[in-house]
C-alpha cells in the first residue's frame, strides 16, 4: 500500500512538472515588430494580395488592387505603389480580407489601417469600412466621403487568445453594405512596449455586447492541458480508491435529533500504521495544492472569460466607488463578492495592477485559493476527531489535490469556494446542533454564494422539526432566524444606497431572484435526457427554464422528505448534497464551481457516515465533471474560453455530450437510490410496503402457477 501511494504521488508530481513546462513555453512577441504579413499590400500575385485570404457575401462587393506609378503626382511614399479599393452597389454585400496572427498573452497591441472613403457608404446599422478581429470586435470608419486618408485604430489587451484573425474590408458578416466605395492600405498589428502601453486605455477582447466569444483556435497547449488534467484526475482517483478501501470504518453511531443532541463519539482509527506521519502528508498536500492553484493563476491557464470579467469589474468598482458600481455593473455577483472585488480593486491601485495584467489575475483569486486551503484544514480537523489521524490526512490531502477544487479557485477566479467553506461549516454546526454558529455560517454562505439559498427549504424543515420536538429551542430558533434576516439585509444596504431614491430598497433581493430566473441559470444546459430532445440551444433556453424549474422544485421537496423520514442531522448533509446535485448538476450547465459544493458535501458525508457508495458517487462525478467540462472547452475552442463554452452553446446534438448526459442522469439515479436506502432503512417507511407488495404479487402468481399445474 505504501509503495503504491508513493508511486501515485510521484506520478502526480511528474504531471505537475509537465503542466509547468506546458505553460512555460508561451509565445513571445517583440515590441514594435509588425505581426501581419504583407501589411503594406505591396505584394501581389495574379491580381491577388499575398498572405491575405479573401471572403465575400452572396452579393459580392468588388475589390480591386490599384497600382500607383512612383513617378506620378498621385504617388505618396507613405502609401506605396498599391492599395485595395472595394466598391459595392448591391444590396446585402460585404467583402473582407483576413489573416491569422499569433499573439503573446498579457500584452497590449495596436491594430490600425488607413482608409479613404471616396463614395459615401450606405450601410445597415451604420457600418462601413472596418478593421478588427474576427473573433471579437470591429472598428469602423465614417460613412461620409473624404478626400484624405484616415487612420482608424484600436488598442486592446490580449489575455485569452494564442492567435487571432485580423480582418478588414467593407461591411461585415453581421452588418451588410448596400452601396459605397472605400480604399484601404497599411494594415498594422504591433505589440506595444511596457513604456508605450502605460496610460493607454486598452480594450479587453470581447464582442460589442460585452461577452467573450468562445471561438478561439485550439492549440497544442489546450490539448495537453485537457489530457494532463484528466490523467491527474485518474491518479487522484487511484489514490482515493486505495486510501478509502483501507480506511473505511462503518462503526459510526447515528446522529438523531434525540434528547442529548451530542455529536457522535470518535471511533478508533484503523490506518495510522500506513503512514509514519500523516500530519506531514497533510502539510505536503497543502503545499502541493497551493502550488497547483498558484501555477494555474500564474500561467495562461489561470485566465478565462469569467476571470477577465472579474478583473475588469474589480478595477471599475475601485474607480467608480462601491455605491455607483452596483448600479453600473448590473451583474449577479453575490453581495459579499461585490465587497471583495471592491476592496481587491482598491488594494490593486498602489501596486499598479490593472485589469488584464498577470498580477491582477492572481490578486482576484487569492480569496478563493485561501478558502480552499482553509476548508482542507477544516476537513482534516473534523475527520481527525471522528475517524482518526490517518483518514483525516488522506481525505484532506485528496481534497487539496482534486482538480475540481483547484480548477474552481485557480482557473475561474470565482468566489464559490468561499461560499462552500461557510456552507460546510454551517452543516457541521447543524450536525452538532450549534444553532448560533449555524446561523452565522449559513448567512455568510448565502452572502458569498447564491446557490446556498437552494438549501433554505431543507433548513426550514429542520428548524420546524426541532422547534416542535425540543421546547428549549423555541426561543433561540426564531431569534436566530430574525437576526439572520435583519443582519443579512443590513450587510447589503451599502450596495443598495443609490437605489433607495428609486424606491427599490430590496434591489439585492431582486438580483438574487434574477440570478435563479435568468436564462443563464436554468437555460444554458443540457438537462440530462431533456437535452437530447432539444432541437437547439435556443430551445433549451426557452423551454429549459420551465422544465428545469419544475424539476428543481420537486428535488427540493424530495430533499425535505429525505430528512423528515428519519430526522437524522448527519443524514441532512446527504439530503443537502442530493438536493444540490439534482439542481446544480442536472438543471444547469455542469461547470466546475457548480459541482464543487455537491462533491464536497458528498465526500464529507461519505467519510463521516462510512458510506462507501456515496464516496464512489463523489469520485465518479468528479471524473465525469472534469472530462465533461474539458471536452466542452476543447470542442468549443480555447481552454481559456471558460464560461461561454457550455454544452448547449456548442451543440445540443453532440453524441459525446449526450453520453455525458446519460451518465449524469444514471449517477443521480444511483445517488437517489443510495439516499433513500440510507435515510429510510431504519424507519422502513417506504421499504416495507414495497417489499410486502412484491411478496404478495409473487405469492399470487405462485398460487396461480400451482393451480395451473394441478
Amino acid at each position: 500500500m505504501k509503495s503504491k501511494l508513493v508511486i501515485a504521488f510521484a506520478l502526480v508530481l511528474i504531471v505537475a512538472v509537465v503542466l509547468v513546462g506546458c505553460a512555460s513555453g508561451s509565445f513571445q512577441v517583440e515590441a514594435g515588430k509588425e505581426l501581419t504579413a504583407n501589411s503594406t499590400m505591396e505584394k501581389v500575385t495574379d491580381s491577388k494580395l499575398d498572405d491575405w485570404a479573401f471572403a465575400t457575401g452572396d452579393n459580392a462587393a468588388n475589390p480591386t488592387i490599384v497600382s500607383v506609378d512612383p513617378d506620378s503626382a498621385a504617388y505618396d511614399p507613405q502609401y506605396g505603389t498599391r492599395y485595395v479599393r472595394i466598391s459595392s452597389n448591391s444590396k446585402g454585400s460585404y467583402t473582407l480580407y483576413k489573416q491569422e496572427v499569433q499573439l503573446e498573452r498579457g500584452a497590449v497591441y495596436r491594430l490600425s489601417i488607413d482608409v479613404r472613403v471616396t463614395t459615401a457608404i450606405i450601410a445597415s446599422g451604420v457600418r462601413s469600412a472596418f478593421v478588427g478581429l474576427a473573433e471579437y470586435d470591429y472598428v469602423f470608419a465614417s460613412t461620409a466621403a473624404k478626400a484624405d486618408w484616415t487612420k482608424i485604430d484600436v488598442y486592446f489587451r490580449n489575455d485569452v487568445a494564442d492567435d487571432v484573425t485580423v480582418v478588414w474590408g467593407l461591411g461585415s458578416t453581421d452588418s451588410l453594405v448596400t452601396s459605397g466605395v472605400a480604399q484601404f492600405d497599411n494594415v498594422s498589428l504591433v505589440k506595444l512596449s511596457a513604456e508605450d502601453a502605460e496610460g493607454i486605455i486598452a480594450l479587453n477582447l470581447k464582442d460589442s455586447s460585452g461577452n467573450y466569444r468562445a471561438t478561439y483556435t485550439k492549440t497544442l497547449k489546450d490539448t495537453l492541458y485537457v489530457v494532463l488534467t484528466t490523467v491527474l484526475f485518474f491518479l487522484v482517483g487511484v489514490a482515493a480508491f486505495f486510501g478509502l478501501k483501507h480506511f473505511f470504518n462503518k462503526s459510526v453511531p447515528s446522529v438523531d435529533d434525540g434528547p442529548q443532541g451530542n455529536a457522535p463519539a470518535a471511533p478508533k482509527s484503523k490506518g495510522t500504521a500506513l503512514l509514519a506521519s500523516p500530519t506531514l502528508w497533510l502539510v505536503v498536500a497543502l503545499v502541493v495544492g497551493f502550488g497547483m492553484r498558484l501555477l494555474l493563476a500564474l500561467t495562461v491557464f489561470g485566465y478565462g472569460a469569467y476571470g477577465n470579467q472579474v478583473m475588469t469589474d474589480a478595477s471599475l468598482m475601485a474607480e467608480k466607488g462601491l455605491f455607483q458600481s452596483y448600479v453600473d455593473i448590473n451583474s449577479y455577483y453575490a453581495p459579499f463578492a461585490n465587497y471583495l472585488l471592491y476592496f481587491l480593486g482598491l488594494l490593486a491601485i498602489p501596486f499598479k495592477l490593472t485589469a488584464g495584467t498577470l498580477g491582477m489575475a492572481i490578486f482576484v483569486k487569492i480569496p478563493a485559493i485561501l478558502a480552499d486551503l482553509i476548508l482542507t484544514v477544516v476537513l482534516f480537523t473534523v475527520l481527525h476527531r471522528e475517524k482518526g489521524l490517518g483518514v483525516a490526512a488522506i481525505v484532506s490531502g485528496l481534497f487539496a489535490l482534486c482538480p475540481v477544487t483547484f480548477a474552481a479557485s485557480g482557473i475561474w477566479g470565482v468566489f464559490a469556494p468561499v461560499g462552500v467553506l461557510f456552507l460546510v461549516l454551517a452543516l457541521l454546526a447543524l450536525r452538532d446542533r450549534k444553532i448560533i454558529l449555524l446561523t452565522v455560517y449559513y448567512t455568510l454562505s448565502v452572502l458569498f454564494m447564491q446557490e446556498a439559498l437552494l438549501l433554505m427549504p431543507l433548513l426550514l424543515a429542520w428548524a420546524v422539526v426541532t422547534y416542535i420536538k425540543y421546547p428549549e429551542t423555541r426561543i433561540m430558533l426564531p431569534v436566530c432566524a430574525t437576526v439572520a434576516i435583519v443582519a443579512g439585509y443590513a450587510l447589503t444596504v451599502p450596495l443598495a444606497i443609490n437605489y433607495f431614491i428609486l424606491a427599490r430598497p430590496f434591489v439585492v433581493l431582486e438580483r438574487y431572484v434574477g440570478y435563479f430566473t435568468s436564462n443563464g441559470f436554468f437555460g444554458l444546459n443540457l438537462f440530462g435526457l431533456y437535452g437530447m430532445c432539444a432541437v437547439s440551444a435556443n430551445a433549451v433556453n426557452v423551454a429549459g427554464n420551465a422544465f428545469s424549474g419544475i424539476f428543481a422544485a420537486l428535488v427540493l421537496l424530495g430533499g425535505i422528505g429525505l430528512y423528515v423520514v428519519r430526522r437524522n442531522r448527519q443524514d441532512l448533509i446527504l439530503a443537502a448534497a442530493w438536493s444540490m446535485a439534482g439542481i446544480l448538476v442536472l438543471c444547469t450547465h455542469v461547470d466546475m464551481w457548480l459541482i464543487l459544493p455537491v462533491l464536497v458535501l458528498l465526500g464529507l458525508y461519505a467519510m463521516l457516515a462510512g458510506e462507501k457508495r456515496v464516496a464512489l458517487v463523489a469520485l465518479a462525478w468528479s471524473v465525469l465533471a472534469t472530462v465533461n467540462v474539458g471536452y466542452a472547452l476543447w470542442v468549443g475552442g480555447n481552454i481559456q474560453g471558460g464560461l461561454g463554452s457550455t454544452a448547449a452553446t456548442i451543440a445540443s446534438a453532440d453524441p459525446v455530450m449526450i453520453t455525458f448526459s446519460v451518465f449524469t442522469v444514471l449517477l443521480f439515479a444511483y445517488l437517489t437510490y443510495v439516499a433513500i436506502d440510507v435515510c429510510v432503512r431504519e424507519r422502513k417507511v417506504l421499504i416495507d410496503p414495497i417489499a410486502n407488495t412484491v411478496e404478495r404479487v409473487k405469492s399470487l402468481f405462485g398460487r396461480k402457477s400451482k393451480q395451473a399445474n394441478e
